[in-house]
């Protein structure tokens, strides 16, 4: 009941094609890669590199009241070794 992003709808998303498939703690998830602005408060990253959920086959986040999830790993940890969203910020 709230506004999810929408990639279509966003004049600064780019989808670069790649699909990956993440492991975590409680399960995998299949995102497809892209880029959009990111803008927490007052801070703005352009091209941030982020997934979009396609596939949760073990849905642990389906009764979550939230639409999504911001890494915090590591450089060495981030899939397909873009900058994270912190190092942008920085």
């Amino acid at each position: 009941n709230h506004a999810k992003f929408k990639p279509n709808a966003s004049s600064t998303f780019i989808n670069n094609g790649q699909i990956i498939t993440l492991s975590y703690g409680s399960g995998t998830l299949t995102v497809q890669l892209g880029y959009d602005t990111l803008r927490i408060q007052t801070i703005t990253v352009r091209n941030q590199e982020f997934g979009l959920s396609r596939v949760e086959p073990t849905r642990p986040f389906y009764y979550a009241q939230f639409d999504g999830i911001m890494g915090m790993a590591y450089p060495a940890l981030a899939a397909g070794g873009a900058p994270t969203p912190l190092q942008g910020m920085l």
